[in-house]
This record gives C-alpha cells, structure tokens and sequence, in this order.
C-alpha cells in the first residue's frame, strides 16, 4: 500500500532543507567580503571557489556511499543535524 504524500512527512524534510539552501548559495556570495577581510588576491578567491566545489563533490560520494549503507530517513537526518551544526 503506497502512503499519500500529504501523510509522508516529505513536507516536513522539504522545509528542513531550506536552511541547507541557504548555507550552500550564502557561502559562495561572501566571497568578495572574505578577500578584502583578509586581503586575498583574486587567484586566492578563485581557489575558495575550487575548495567549495571541491567540498560538494567529496559531499556527494559520500553521500552516495552512505545511501549504500543506510536509509534514506538516517542519511538524511544526519544531514539536517550537521548543517544545523553550522
């Protein structure tokens, strides 16, 4: 028997999800401030970008690889509990 959406719960994870959206679109904006705080040269900024790139490439493996092993709901608490952490 397949559970509604509206009684699933995934309206509860959707919202859970929007202070991850804000943590990656806030990270990459900053990036200008970061430079003039620390008087980083435009070849450093462009490296914060690569590292936070970089960042969600090693956060999709292993994600990927978590899936492998746990549910969907453990993953994805785990998540939540770790960009609230931020």
């Amino acid at each position: 028997m397949k559970i509604p959406v509206k009684e699933s719960g995934i309206w509860s994870f959707f919202l859970l999800m929007i202070p991850v959206g804000i943590i990656i679109f806030l990270i990459p904006a900053t990036i200008n401030m970061v430079m003039k705080h620390f008087g980083l040269s435009e070849g450093m900024g462009g490296l914060q970008i690569l590292f936070f790139q970089f960042g969600f490439l090693l956060s999709t493996i292993t994600v990927t690889r978590l899936l492998q092993r746990f549910t969907v709901k453990l993953v994805s608490f785990m998540g939540i509990l770790l960009a609230s952490c931020l």
